[in-house]
C-alpha cells in the first residue's frame, strides 16, 4: 500500500502542514477569515494568495507566473492578467444578468461572443477578428439537449438521443455519420460509421501485466515502471519522470513544464521550444485560450463552448473548425471552405489508430474537454498525466483517498461511457442501509453536465441508522477534502447526497469547504443543522411531499434523544426546490436520486433570474 501523508490543523480545521510520504514538509498559512494565503514549500519557495473584502481572490503568483483578477460588482470575473516571463496577457469578460458570460476579450483583440436564450442555453458563438466573424448556431429539443450545430462553413450537424438522454447518432453534413447502438446499461456495444474515418485494428494485444498492492503497474510486457513514495511514476523502462512538491509533473523526456500558484499549466518547453498558455480563468476547466510562443507571439486562437472545442486560428489567420463526438474526441477538422483537412480515429483508451489530412492540432482524444496530446503516448488532463499504452494515469488521484479502490484508474475502468478529462472528481454520497450503486450512470451524467465536472467518484460509509455513525463518516470525509485543497485550493468541490448522506456532508462542511451541495430528500434536524456552523458555497435541497422516509428519517430508538419525532423537509440556508413527483411514500423517496432529483436542480440552476 502507498504510504500515507499527514496534516496537521488549526482549530479552525484548516490545514496548516503537510508531510508527504518523502518526508517533506508543506506549511499552509490562513488569514483570519480562513482564506489561503500563502503556501511555504520545502525548498524555500512559495506560492501566494490576495483576496478582497467579498472573498475573491484578487492575486496568486509563485515563482512561475504571477495572475491578477478584476471582479465586477456582482463578483464575477471581468478581467485576468497573467503574466509569465516578463510577458503579459490580459483576458476581458462580459456577463448578462443571469450571469452568462456573453463575451471574451483575448489577447491580440480577437472577440467572441455568447448568446443565450431565455433559458440560458447557448445559442450561438461568434469570433470576430481583422479577417472577419465566424458564427456557430446552436439548437435544442424540449428536453434542453443540444440537436443541431450548425458551422459557419455551412456544414450542419444534428444530435440524437434515447429516452434516457444518451446519444444514438450524429451526423455532421457528409463529414461524420455514426450511429451507436447500447445495452440496457447504457453501455454502447456497437457503433456504426457512415461517413468519417473508420478505424484499422491489428491483431489484438495480448500482454503479461504486474501489479502491486498499491495498484501500481510494475510491468507490462518488457517494459519495466518505478514509482516514488508519493505514487509518482519516476522511471518508464529509461525514461525519467520529475514531480514537483505538489505531485505535478516537472519534466520527463525532453519535455519540461510550469505551472501556476493554482496548478494550472502554463508553460511548455520541448527540446528547447517554449511555448506560453493563456489560461481562461472563468472557465472551471482552465481551458487555454491562446498559446504563445518563446517570442511573445500568439501562434494559437482556441474557441470553445461549455463542453466542445469549436475552431482554431492559427497566426497566418487561418481558421478550421471542430466535428467531435459524444465524448468530446476530435473525428474531424474542416476549413472555411467546409473541406476536410484532418481526420482521427481511436482506440476506446485514446490511441490514435489513424489519421489523414495535413492540419495539426494537439486537442484530440477529448479535446474538447481541454485535454491535450503530448505525444502519440501521453495526454495531458488538466490536472494529471494520461497514459495510452498504460491505460492510466502517471499519478494517484489527490480527491480519491480512502474512497475509491485503484487512484489511478481512467474513467472508471469504462473509457467507452464517460469521459475523465480533468483527473478530479465529483462526490456522490449514499443514505443510510445504502451503497454507491445508488446513483445510476445516466443520472451521473446529468449532474456532470449540471456542474460541468465529467469526473465522479462515491465516497462510502457505513450507511448506519445513528448520528454517531454520520458524525464518524461526515469527519472523515471532510478529512479527503481538505487534504485535496491542499493540492488544487481554487478548485470547486461539489456533493451530490441522497437521504442521510446529506448529513454526513453538512457534518463534513462544518470542517471543509463545500462549494455546491446538493441534498436529496435528506431529513432535516434543527439540532444538527446550524447554518453558522457550516462552510457550504451554494446548498440545493430537494424534496417531495409525497416522500414520507424524510420525515420519518432518525427513528424513535436512537442515542440522540433529538432524533425523536419527525424529520423537517427544508433546511435554512439551502435552495429548497419542492418536486411534485409523487409514487408511494417510499419509492418517491427513492426516486430522488434519479432524474427527478437531478432534473429539479438542473431547472432551478437554469431558471431566468428575477
Amino acid at each position: 500500500m502507498l504510504s500515507r501523508t499527514r496534516y496537521q490543523f488549526d482549530n479552525n480545521g484548516n490545514p496548516t502542514n503537510r508531510i508527504d510520504s518523502m518526508s517533506r514538509s508543506t506549511g499552509y498559512v490562513f488569514d483570519d477569515m480562513n482564506r489561503m494565503v500563502r503556501i511555504d514549500y520545502p525548498n524555500a519557495t512559495q506560492a501566494g494568495f490576495d483576496h478582497d473584502n467579498n472573498g475573491n481572490v484578487t492575486l496568486f503568483f509563485n515563482e512561475n507566473a504571477e495572475v491578477a483578477f478584476a471582479y465586477d460588482e456582482m463578483n464575477r470575473l471581468a478581467a485576468s492578467t497573467q503574466s509569465v516571463s516578463s510577458v503579459n496577457f490580459v483576458v476581458q469578460n462580459s456577463f448578462d444578468l443571469n450571469g452568462n458570460r456573453t463575451n471574451i476579450t483575448y489577447p491580440g483583440g480577437l472577440v467572441v461572443s455568447y448568446s443565450f436564450d431565455e433559458d440560458n442555453r447557448l445559442t450561438s458563438a461568434s469570433a470576430k477578428n481583422a479577417n472577419g466573424t465566424y458564427t456557430f448556431s446552436f439548437g435544442y429539443d424540449g428536453a434542453s439537449r443540444l440537436t443541431g450545430i450548425s458551422y459557419p462553413n455551412g456544414i450542419n450537424a444534428t444530435v440524437g438521443y434515447d429516452a434516457e438522454s444518451r446519444v444514438t447518432n450524429y451526423v455532421h453534413g457528409t463529414v461524420l455519420n455514426h450511429v451507436i447502438t447500447r445495452d440496457l446499461r447504457g453501455f454502447k456495444t456497437r457503433e456504426d460509421i457512415y461517413a468519417g474515418l473508420i478505424p484499422s485494428f491489428t491483431n489484438g494485444l495480448r500482454q503479461t501485466r504486474a501489479h502491486n498492492d498499491a495498484d501500481q503497474l510494475l510491468s507490462a510486457g518488457d517494459e519495466d515502471y518505478a514509482y516514488d513514495a508519493n505514487g509518482n511514476l519516476t522511471n518508464a523502462s529509461g525514461t525519467t519522470y520529475e514531480w514537483d512538491y505538489d505531485n505535478r509533473l516537472l519534466r520527463f523526456g525532453h519535455t519540461e513544464y510550469s505551472y501556476d500558484a493554482s496548478g494550472g499549466r502554463v508553460e511548455r518547453v520541448e527540446n528547447g521550444t517554449t511555448n506560453f498558455f493563456v489560461l481562461d480563468y472563468a472557465d472551471p476547466l482552465k481551458r487555454p485560450l491562446a498559446e504563445v510562443d518563446g517570442a511573445g507571439t500568439i501562434t494559437q486562437y482556441y474557441i470553445w463552448r461549455p463542453a466542445g472545442l469549436l475552431a482554431h486560428i492559427e497566426a497566418n489567420g487561418a481558421v478550421y473548425y471542430y466535428h467531435q463526438n459524444e465524448q468530446g474526441s476530435t473525428l474531424a477538422l474542416t476549413d472555411t471552405n467546409a473541406a476536410v483537412v484532418a481526420q482521427y480515429a481511436y482506440s476506446p483508451h485514446g490511441e490514435i489508430l489513424q489519421k489523414t489530412g495535413s492540419v495539426e492540432t494537439p486537442y484530440t482524444f477529448i479535446g474538447g474537454f481541454g485535454v491535450r496530446a503530448e505525444n502519440s503516448d501521453t495526454y495531458y488532463m488538466l490536472n494529471r498525466y494520461y497514459s495510452v499504452s498504460q491505460r492510466r494515469f502517471l499519478s494517484i488521484d489527490p480527491a480519491g483517498i480512502d474512497s475509491f479502490a485503484n487512484l489511478y484508474v481512467y474513467g472508471n475502468l469504462n473509457p467507452l461511457f464517460g469521459v475523465d478529462p480533468t483527473g478530479l472528481l465529483t462526490v456522490f454520497v449514499h443514505g443510510t442501509y445504502s451503497d454507491s450503486s445508488t446513483f445510476n450512470q445516466a443520472t451521473r451524467n446529468i449532474y456532470a453536465e449540471t456542474f460541468n465536472d465529467q469526473n465522479q467518484i462515491s465516497f462510502e460509509w457505513s450507511g448506519m441508522n445513528n448520528t454517531l455513525a454520520r458524525k464518524i463518516a461526515g469527519r472523515r470525509l471532510a478529512g479527503n477534502i481538505n487534504e485535496y485543497r491542499t493540492q488544487y485550493p481554487n478548485e470547486p468541490i461539489t456533493i451530490v447526497s441522497h437521504s442521510h448522506g446529506g448529513n454526513v456532508a453538512f457534518e463534513a462542511s462544518k470542517r471543509a469547504g463545500i462549494d455546491n451541495l446538493v441534498t436529496l430528500g435528506t431529513p432535516a434536524r434543527t439540532f444538527t443543522h446550524n447554518p453558522n456552523e457550516s462552510n457550504i458555497g451554494e446548498w440545493y435541497n430537494v424534496y417531495s411531499h409525497g416522500d414520507k422516509v424524510q420525515v420519518s428519517g432518525g427513528g424513535l430508538f436512537q442515542p440522540f434523544f433529538q432524533e425523536a419525532g419527525p424529520a423537517g423537509r427544508t433546511f435554512s440556508g439551502a435552495h429548497n426546490i419542492e418536486t411534485k413527483h409523487s409514487s408511494g411514500w417510499v419509492q418517491t423517496h427513492l426516486d430522488l436520486t434519479g432524474r427527478v432529483g437531478a432534473d429539479a436542480v438542473g431547472n432551478y440552476m437554469n431558471r431566468p433570474a428575477k
